[in-house]
């Protein structure tokens, strides 16, 4: 038998904490700290999508889906994930489709270790070519 400890979403990851903002995992803190060192201004999960709205359903509500990206910063949002979970591959298609049908012009990354995320800055710096 399995026991789950807490709300744990993320497989595998180490919470941390890096200049005082608390971090799912170490991935995460690395990723901010690399944001930093670029000079790259971003944001730690501080905006939240509405992918599908709450409903009602034979008098039950139903809850909305919604996906808080990792970072946002001017022009991009990045996704970290080191092991995604079974529900992630979804919601991306569905947060993908919001960024389109809501005109927003902003580039997505999903990055799974430090070679994605160096390539990722240097995308960035280089003005997102």
């Amino acid at each position: 038998m399995q026991v789950r400890r807490g709300n744990k979403k993320i497989k595998n990851a180490t919470p941390i904490i890096v200049e005082g903002i608390k971090f799912r995992s170490k991935l995460e803190a690395y990723t901010y700290q690399q944001f930093l060192l670029a000079n790259i201004h971003v944001e730690y999960e501080s905006q939240t999508f509405t992918l599908l709205p709450s409903f009602i359903y034979q008098g039950v509500k139903i809850r909305p889906i919604t996906y808080k990206p990792d970072f946002v910063g001017n022009g991009f949002i990045c996704e970290v994930k080191g092991f995604a979970n079974d529900a992630f591959p979804l919601k991306k298609k569905m947060f993908l489709k919001h960024l389109r049908d809501n005109g927003f012009n902003i580039t997505y990354f999903v990055v799974r270790n430090h070679k994605e995320i160096a390539e990722m800055i240097k995308r960035i710096k280089d003005g997102l070519q």
